[in-house]
């Protein structure tokens, strides 16, 4: 992204709108984009016993232990980032 140059000296005021530019000096600035969260709601059945009214759930991964959490990614740039133990 090239950024204006001055129209006139700064040290006397000398009309300059018309002389060449030098040379350039770069800055970079390195950034990540803006993160979009991405949610997957998993899911188990839930099944009664017709004989003993018992409930009957499906299993979670293990890895699955709360009704909401953060994904491996997350954790991982939380880490990376010194956020996360």
């Amino acid at each position: 992204m090239e950024h204006p140059t001055p129209c006139s000296c700064l040290s006397c005021g000398c009309d300059i709108s018309q002389v060449e530019v030098k040379k350039m000096i770069g800055r970079q600035v390195f950034d990540i984009p803006t993160p979009k969260i991405i949610v997957t709601e998993h899911q188990v059945g839930v099944k009664e016993c017709p004989e003993c009214k018992a409930q009957i759930q499906g299993s979670f991964p293990e890895s699955f232990k709360a009704p909401v959490q953060y994904g491996e990614r997350i954790r991982a740039v939380a880490a990376y980032l010194g956020l996360a133990e």
